[in-house]
């Protein structure tokens, strides 16, 4: 087989499963609306929902912070706005560049990574892939962390900071990124510890500069410095510590989906935890440094979830807000669970029960949900997602395929009606 052939074969085999997936999804979304059980189709008016009318203020009037009245666009970051800005697309024009840009994005990180078969089709699948369909952020920011994640596994320097600053302009990802970067560090195998350090100082440098490059931006659209921390707390993010049961903005509705978020980001703390060992006894083979990064990304995600999430006044519990957007809409998910070593799953494979449990406990499966009448309803509705949870897991690391085809066409039914739940104005992340 000639080298061109083995290029082009991976390229047509990811591009036929987005195909397929793109097919079910629109066939499923047509017999829904037709069958009058989806209220909307996707149109300017109904793609402009909740961040997306913010992401467009800061596009096309720029930022704006007003402390009296507590309204301001100054939490998000200027990558996708401005991007926005300079296309002049509307709002149905830039879901299908962010459309675009996902699916190209992810056919270079499945090819780079060799992901399965089944791997893509679950990812492909999972219901937060919608977010990449909307005028969101996401699809720049999977981009830009695809590139970092590319970079480190090719050992190409000069990508991966441009991969750091890409995304770092995208998002406030420095308090996630500069820790995750120590992590390399230290667990890295590389015996050449200067390209380490090399590799650690200038992702700080970038960060740090690019990160004041931002809030430098915002001064000149709002003469105010530094007040992005500020802005964060008109949305409730300050640290506190958690009140449990977790919860999300709107209860049951999306705390199945956020609370498998958080189930994954306690996985990958104890896998964390059990590769730190093995580097502490010195029994910790190569690992490559994008799935540290992948490792890293998820356990500190989970933890900024849980101490910035702020109360609700639902259950006065901490929101875990928009936690599944955070974690399965990027690639991290992604590199982290199609290149777990074989030793570790079965090492984890208790703990992952474990942390199946404690999270449901953390979601409040020990007394009744304030939604719910009577206690047996929260107890069947936890069963159920927890039913969810262990059939993935089976699909995603046990790569059993007899499941793969159920939980490809539930992901589906869940994304359309996550879908027709943003276009009908509702809470989704």
């Amino acid at each position: 087989m000639t080298r061109k052939k083995l290029w082009i074969k991976p390229i047509i085999e990811q591009l036929t499963d987005i195909w397929i997936y793109i097919g079910c999804f629109v066939a499923l979304f047509a017999v829904g609306y037709y069958a009058q059980l989806i209220k909307y189709y996707p149109t300017n008016f109904h793609l402009g929902q909740w961040d997306a009318s913010l992401y467009e203020d800061i596009a096309f009037n720029g930022y704006y912070h007003d402390p009296i009245n507590r309204r301001t666009t100054i939490a998000f970051f200027p990558g996708f706005p401005y991007l926005w800005r300079l296309l002049h697309l509307s709002k149905l024009q830039i879901s299908a560049f962010n459309f675009t840009l996902y699916f190209t994005s992810f056919i270079w990180l499945s090819k780079t990574f060799s992901f399965q078969k089944i791997h893509r089709l679950l990812f492909l699948s999972v219901p937060s892939t919608i977010f990449y369909f909307l005028p969101y952020s996401e699809s720049l920011f999977f981009l830009s962390s695809t590139i970092i994640l590319i970079a480190l596994k090719k050992h190409n320097y000069k990508l991966f900071l441009i991969g750091l600053a890409a995304s770092s302009w995208v998002r406030s990802v420095g308090i996630v990124f500069l820790p995750a970067l120590i992590l390399i560090y230290l667990m890295s195998q590389n015996t050449n510890k200067a390209i380490g350090k090399k590799q650690l100082i200038g992702g700080i440098i970038v960060i740090v500069l690019n990160t004041f490059l931002v809030f430098y931006f915002q001064y000149v659209e709002t003469n105010e410095w530094f007040v992005f921390f500020e802005a964060q707390s008109f949305f409730g993010r300050n640290f506190s510590f958690p009140k449990f049961p977790l919860t999300t903005i709107e209860g049951t509705s999306i705390l199945w989906l956020d609370g498998f978020a958080l189930l994954l980001s306690n996985y990958a703390i104890i896998v964390l935890c059990i590769l730190i060992i093995k580097k502490i006894k010195n029994k910790l083979f190569a690992v490559d440094n994008s799935f540290i990064l992948s490792i890293a990304y998820l356990s500190i995600i989970g933890f900024i979830g849980i101490f910035y999430g702020g109360v609700t006044r639902l259950n006065n519990g901490t929101s875990l807000w928009s936690l599944n957007r955070f974690i399965f809409s990027t690639p991290f998910f992604m590199v982290f669970i199609s290149q777990i070593p074989k030793d570790i799953i079965k090492k984890s494979s208790n703990f992952a029960f474990f942390a199946l449990i404690f999270t449901l406990f953390e979601l409040g499966l020990y007394k009744k949900n304030v939604q719910h009448t009577y206690y047996y309803q929260t107890l069947v509705y936890f069963m159920i997602s927890s039913i969810y949870y262990i059939i993935t897991y089976y699909v995603a690391l046990e790569k059993k395929i007899f499941f793969l085809k159920t939980i490809f066409f539930i992901n589906i039914l869940i994304s359309i009606y996550l879908f027709d739940r943003f276009l009908s104005g509702l809470w989704v992340a």
